[in-house]
């Protein structure tokens, strides 16, 4: 996990085939199998399984449609940027060529109802053209082959047994050619109509498997990507030729243009009668502008980002009060008008969040078309500011005036200062320690004595901590490594102050507590501290932001993503290790560079032990450092902060022997204690005040243990995490 330097520590060394059979009339494309299977080659599943082909993949992440094989190059893309055909952008004008494909009897239509998409459940096997079942990954290996889709279009096939759908269509767009050269188009159902929806009702029917209408978005996640992209695309095409029948300048009819995207000026009608019914229309025709006015559908680009502390080690995300039950996501916003997208980046999370981020830092990292109607994502990584620069200090001067301007919810419910004195006197009647009118004080800025340092001035070690602090830390053993990796990035981030008109909560989350709750076997309810936390899907640009930075992915072992540096991580094992701190050179001078660099990566047992292992109510805890002896060429000199108590220890001691037996199952692990105290943990409230001093090991530096309690209870408010030396 952590590598730290190591001192004092007993001298020892640290050293389908897609078109199908199609029915003459009015019939429905059976679900086709991926081009990952040959057509009628008779290759069944158990046939040996190789490595997939980039080819292959692609094929078997098209899902019901055989992707191109240009679209392997795609594979790695985001989500719904996986398009599986070949768009022919060439052939939009050509009418006559597109009513010739639209004839065509491989010919498919993806029939629309306003933004709904007709999808029934994805049968695990379909037949070819010989009659053999073939998996939807047949052929690639069970490492590469992409997790079966949940759901499948229904494709309209041939398109031209449907044409008096097409001919109530406000479009018939062109969507290109498939692997096996079919064409495909979409078909609008005129939905505000009964005979529309009667129409809609009986294409569900005849589909049969459980086919239903369901809007793009929410059946997108469960597509295969190839497969929620085409419908994405068509979805999205549909929506904005319903909404632009007329023009915006002239106020006249719109048609669509043969290839479906793009719309112009309807032909002028013939001359009326003067006192004809038709004459008010001549005259407003008349009036509508002489040059042909054209449309296109046009995109709306949007922001979307992953904040990180200078350190790296803490990411900034938030919810909206609409989102699912208690999903945190990236931040994102829209454009404004004539601005960069890295300064919309800056402008973002400065409104959302209160928090300056550092313009030069913002890179980009990808992006995806959201469809929904007209999005296109566009994902950046960047750092914020620190905590005392100027930039940093004029958003929090404005963030502190609109605060006392109008009221804010505050980051967490119920976390008000009186109240939680309140609720802290409540649940600890008859307790003998702190006072609860001072619960104690802020865990989290420097010291005074840092205040006079001139902008961009060094501070660490022993100088992030107070007086009582560092005199704690120096009688007890704490070595200046390991302030500085707790505390340092801490005192830097800027605190957020959430805009609740855009935003519910925004808060930061440390990199071990985001990979521990991606790696718990049950879930985040088996992370302590973690509520329910969760984030949005794979199928979302966030998704890939998130998990880079984290260096792991839910459920599954730590993996690098998009081979940015902002991805890079060492594995996890049990997903509770953070990014391994470099060693000082005079620690890695004696080891070989190969071994040293191992180590950083290889897994580690203390990874096994719990940096936070606390209880509920009050009770003593130890400050402990949990290392290994073994020399680093051997893939020792490690270590991590352990803060660990018990409701049911009598003495600070049991604590620590606790830690040290299984320290000692864990591979010879050794534990030195580091002073105690008490903690008073009221999770209901979300309060934790630490305080007072251990008879027997001297009092812990509390700002440490706080800002470790912090990292591991990210939803608790920073206020309702306090220290003091007082009491016992």
């Amino acid at each position: 996990m952590r590598q730290m330097a190591l001192r004092r520590l007993g001298g020892r060394q640290r050293g389908a085939p897609a078109s199908g059979h199609c029915v003459a009339r009015r019939t429905l494309a059976a679900s086709p199998v991926t081009a990952s299977a040959s057509v009628g080659s008779g290759a069944s599943t158990s046939a040996p399984t190789a490595a997939a082909s980039p080819a292959q993949v692609a094929a078997a992440l098209s899902g019901a449609v055989p992707a191109v094989p240009g679209s392997a190059d795609s594979a790695g893309l985001p989500f719904y940027s996986q398009y599986p055909l070949d768009r022919k952008s060439e052939w939009r004008r050509d009418g006559p060529r597109l009513n010739e494909l639209f004839a065509r009897p491989d010919a498919k239509l993806i029939p629309l109802l306003r933004d709904k998409v007709l999808v029934r459940p994805a049968a695990a096997a379909a037949p070819t053209a010989g009659g053999t079942p073939v998996t939807a990954a047949a052929g690639a290996s069970a490492a590469s082959a992409p997790p079966a889709a949940a759901l499948r279009p229904v494709l309209l096939c041939p398109a031209s047994a449907h044409a008096d759908l097409a001919a109530t269509s406000p479009a018939r767009p062109f969507l290109g050619l498939d692997a096996d050269g079919a064409p495909y188009f979409a078909v609008g159902l005129p939905g505000d109509s009964p005979a529309a929806l009667v129409e809609a009702e009986a294409l569900a029917e005849a589909a049969g498997g459980g086919a239903e209408w369901r809007g793009a978005r929410l059946a997108g996640p469960d597509l295969a990507p190839g497969d929620a992209s085409l419908l994405a695309v068509a979805s999205g095409l549909m929506v904005w030729h319903a909404g632009n029948a007329f023009g915006a300048a002239g106020g006249g009819p719109m048609v669509s243009t043969p290839g479906g995207f793009s719309r112009k000026s309807a032909p002028a009608a013939p001359p009326a009668a003067a006192g004809s019914a038709a004459a008010p229309a001549a005259a407003s025709a008349a009036s509508a502008p002489s040059r042909p006015e054209s449309a296109y559908p046009r995109i709306d680009p949007a922001v979307i980002m992953l904040i990180t502390s200078r350190c790296g080690q803490w990411a900034l995300l938030g919810r909206k009060r609409e989102w699912p039950t208690d999903r945190y996501s990236t931040l994102a916003g829209f454009l404004d008008l004539g601005e960069p997208l890295e300064a919309a980046v800056v402008r973002e999370v400065a409104e959302e969040a209160g928090v300056a981020v550092d313009l030069p830092s913002v890179t980009y990292a990808s992006s995806q078309p959201w469809p929904f109607p007209r999005s296109l994502m566009v994902g950046f990584f960047g750092r914020a500011a620190a905590a005392a620069s100027p930039a940093a200090a004029a958003t929090a001067a404005a963030a502190a005036a609109a605060a006392a301007a109008a009221p804010r919810k505050r980051a967490d419910s119920g976390c008000d200062g009186d109240a939680n004195g309140a609720a802290a006197a409540a649940s600890n009647a008859g307790d003998s320690a702190v006072p609860v009118a001072s619960r104690g004080r802020a865990w989290w800025q420097p010291p005074p004595a840092s205040a006079g340092l001139p902008e961009g001035a060094v501070v660490g070690g022993f100088d992030l901590l107070p007086a009582q602090g560092r005199r704690a830390a120096l009688d007890v053993g704490v070595f200046r490594e390991e302030v500085d990796e707790v505390l340092g990035g801490v005192q830097a981030l800027q605190w957020p102050v959430v805009d609740e008109d855009e935003m519910e909560d925004v808060r930061w989350f440390h990199r071990d507590w985001v990979r521990a709750v991606f790696a718990a076997p049950g879930g985040a309810l088996s992370v302590s501290g973690a509520g329910r936390f969760n984030v949005p899907g794979p199928y979302s640009l966030a998704f890939r932001l998130i998990t880079a930075w984290a260096g792991a992915l839910p459920g599954a072992a730590v993996e690098k993503l998009d081979g940015g540096g902002a991805g890079s991580g060492a594995s996890s094992g049990a997903g509770m290790a953070s990014m391994p701190v470099p060693l000082p050179a005079s620690f890695t001078a004696s080891a070989p560079a190969a071994a040293v660099a191992a180590s950083a990566h290889d897994d580690w047992e203390g990874e096994r032990i719990p940096q936070v292992l606390i209880g509920d109510g009050t009770f003593k805890y130890v400050l402990a450092r949990l290392w290994d002896p073994r020399p680093q060429a051997e893939g020792g000199g490690r270590s991590k902060l352990l803060v660990w108590g018990d409701p049911r220890a009598p003495y600070h001691n049991d604590v620590l022997q606790k830690a040290k037996q299984l320290a000692q199952r864990c591979g010879g692990l050794k534990v030195t204690v580091l002073g105690g105290g008490r903690i008073r943990h009221d999770p209901a409230a979300r309060i934790i005040d630490v305080y007072g001093y251990s008879a027997a090991f001297g009092p812990a530096p509390h700002e440490l243990a706080a800002a470790i309690l912090a990292r591991w209870y990210p939803l608790y408010a920073k206020e309702a995490i306090t220290v003091s030396y007082d009491g016992y």
